[in-house]
């Protein structure tokens, strides 16, 4: 026999309901989210961290001259839309790889360049973008050895610095 209380319980289970499943891991001996529900929270956290890093990239075209108390530059829209389009293919990337970074963080320069710094399982990668440059300096550390290059602008350089990130 089933109770009110069953009856709305057992229809929200198949319904779908906010709260997480938990499920019990044997071999790692804790509970642990279902993959689709991990999954869905991975999205939910890079989208939220994509908005912050997309408003805090806009709000680079409101500073002005000396904005760091010394004689800062202001932003090139151009630049804060590079750096925009870099953080949304960063996004998707990771997002692809099923992937939460630690931060995904923009800093802007005062020579007017934006730096976008990602961290990822121990490494940090920096891309450094400047207005009307066809090429992006990136800088790698992951503790052993730290590397400053410049790649094309362009989804496959892209693709290869955040696989280097990941792997």
């Amino acid at each position: 026999m089933s109770t009110p209380l069953k009856q709305h319980y057992d229809s929200a289970l198949i319904v779908g309901s906010t709260a997480p499943t938990l499920c019990f891991n044997r071999s790692e001996g804790k509970l642990t989210l279902s993959s689709q529900e991990r999954n869905s929270l991975i999205d939910a956290k890079l989208f939220s961290i994509q908005d912050s890093v997309n408003k805090e990239l806009q709000s680079y075209l409101s500073l002005k001259p000396g904005w760091d108390g010394y004689s800062a530059s202001t932003f090139d829209e151009n630049a804060v839309l590079l750096a925009q389009h870099i953080a949304d293919f960063s996004v998707l990337f990771l997002r692809d790889e099923r992937i939460l970074p630690h931060e995904i963080t923009p800093g802007p320069v005062g020579d007017g360049t934006i730096d976008l710094e990602i961290s990822c399982k121990g490494k940090n990668l920096i891309f450094t973008v400047a207005p009307d440059v066809k090429e992006i300096q990136v800088f790698k550390d992951d503790s052993i050895a730290r590397k400053e290059e410049v790649i094309p602008f362009e989804t496959t350089s892209l693709g290869k610095e955040l696989n280097w990130l990941v792997d």
